[in-house]
């Protein structure tokens, strides 16, 4: 609890410092570790926090677990209300515009920092799936007994495990070719050997060793050199971001269908 005071105390010295106001009421502590339960953190003593079980930042709700269970909920809310409210004009609208529509409204939200979702439960992204095929039963006007598959497909859509395996993979790409910002940067590393391997020519990244079996996979460091090194060579080798882009796409659509 002495480091987080003190860490506390810096920001709110180097606010003060550079003219700025921490507001303490938006100022939130949440403890990120399951293991030390016989050592509850307490209020700190330089800017009275209380520690939280959930927080929310940027739009993004986070557990002291790091399930991400509170912020799927947040989503699906917000996004069946979308889906209420264009199924009611649905009559009036034609396909092209009710795309778009659900593009805006169900579709930014399924993408907004998905990257969170990597590697989550089946149990989870069920939840968000299940938002994306009803917004393609809505473009399709077809029945909810109708399967979903041939839906997805004729519209071209990426299911939400891909869309977020999509992700992860574009930021590793844009890291690897210095379009990231450097906290990514830093939990990638190239894989280097002093032997002329046959993987060397492959463009392969070093996994990070996890401590924890619960959500160690998922953090960024283990969880993007797992999918890069899965991609064939010749999407990794791709010569821009919109080039790679499209292989990508089309990569995790075929193995999607």
């Amino acid at each position: 609890m002495s480091k987080i005071s003190a860490c506390l105390k810096d920001i709110h010295t180097r606010s003060l410092f550079n003219h700025l106001q921490l507001n303490i009421h938006k100022t939130e502590l949440i403890p990120t570790s399951r293991f030390r339960k016989s050592l509850p953190l307490q209020p700190s003593s330089v800017l009275d926090l209380k520690p939280s079980s959930e927080v929310r930042s940027l739009g993004v709700y986070m557990d002291s677990h790091l399930r991400m269970d509170a912020n799927i909920n947040a989503i699906c809310r917000s996004a069946m209300v979308g889906i209420r409210k264009i199924g009611l004009i649905r009559r009036f609208l034609d396909r092209e515009t009710t795309t778009r529509l659900l593009h805006a409204f169900i579709s930014s939200r399924l993408d907004y920092c998905n990257s969170f979702h990597v590697a989550l439960p089946k149990t989870l992204l069920r939840k968000l799936q299940m938002l994306q095929n009803s917004a393609a039963r809505l473009v399709c006007q077809t029945k909810r007994r109708d399967h979903i598959t041939p839906i997805l497909h004729e519209l071209h859509w990426l299911p939400v495990k891909e869309r977020v395996n999509f992700k992860i993979l574009l930021l590793t790409y844009k890291s690897l070719h210095g379009l990231a910002p450097r906290y990514i940067d830093n939990v990638l590393t190239p894989q280097s050997s002093c032997r002329n391997l046959r993987s060397k020519s492959q463009n392969r990244l070093v996994s990070a060793k996890v401590k924890t079996i619960s959500y160690g996979h998922r953090a960024l460091s283990y969880a993007a050199p797992m999918l890069w090194n899965s991609l064939p060579n010749y999407i990794k080798d791709a010569q821009s971001v919109t080039v790679f882009k499209r292989l990508l796409k089309t990569y995790l659509f075929l193995k999607a269908f």
